[in-house]
C-alpha cells in the first residue's frame, strides 16, 4: 500500500500520460495505414509499368504499359510525396519520350531500376521493413 499520497498521484499521472501516447501512437499508425497502402499499391503498379516497358520483348504489352505509366505519372505520383520516386518517375519519362523511335532501351532500364529501388527506400521507411541487401547490382543487367 502506498503511504505517500503525492507518490499515487505521480503514478497516476505517468500512466495516464503512458496511455495518452500509446492510444495516440497507435491512431496516428492506424489512420496511415490507407495511405501507406496505396503507396505500396502505386509502387508496385508503376515498377510493373516501367519493367514492362524498359525489358519486355512483346512488343504488344508495352502501349498498355506506356498508357499506365503515364496515368501513373499525371496522378498517382503527385500524392506519393516521395523525392527519390518523383525523380526516378520525371527521369525515366524524359526516357520514354526520347526513346519512342529507338530499339536501345538501356536508359528506360536504368530509370525503371532507380524506380524500383526508390519505391523500396519508401517501403522500409515507411513500414518499418527492412528488406536486406540487394546483392548483384541491377544496373549492370
Amino acid at each position: 500500500m502506498i503511504q505517500a499520497p503525492w507518490l499515487a498521484s505521480i503514478i497516476v499521472a505517468v500512466g495516464t500520460i503512458w496511455a495518452a501516447l500509446t492510444y495516440h501512437t497507435t491512431s496516428w499508425t492506424e489512420a496511415r495505414k490507407p495511405f501507406l497502402q496505396k503507396q505500396l499499391d502505386f509502387c508496385i503498379e508503376a515498377t510493373k509499368a516501367t519493367a514492362q516497358i524498359a525489358s519486355n520483348e512483346d512488343q504488344s504489352i508495352v502501349p498498355s504499359a506506356r498508357a499506365k505509366f503515364w496515368e501513373f505519372y499525371y496522378g498517382p505520383l503527385i500524392i506519393t510525396k516521395d523525392r527519390q520516386i518523383e525523380f526516378a518517375m520525371t527521369r525515366f519519362g524524359q526516357a520514354l519520350k526520347q526513346n519512342v523511335a529507338s530499339d536501345d532501351r538501356r536508359e528506360l532500364k536504368i530509370w525503371s531500376v532507380q524506380l524500383g529501388l526508390a519505391c523500396r527506400n519508401l517501403i522500409q521507411k515507411n513500414w518499418g521493413v527492412g528488406l536486406g541487401p540487394l546483392g548483384e547490382t541491377l544496373e549492370s543487367k
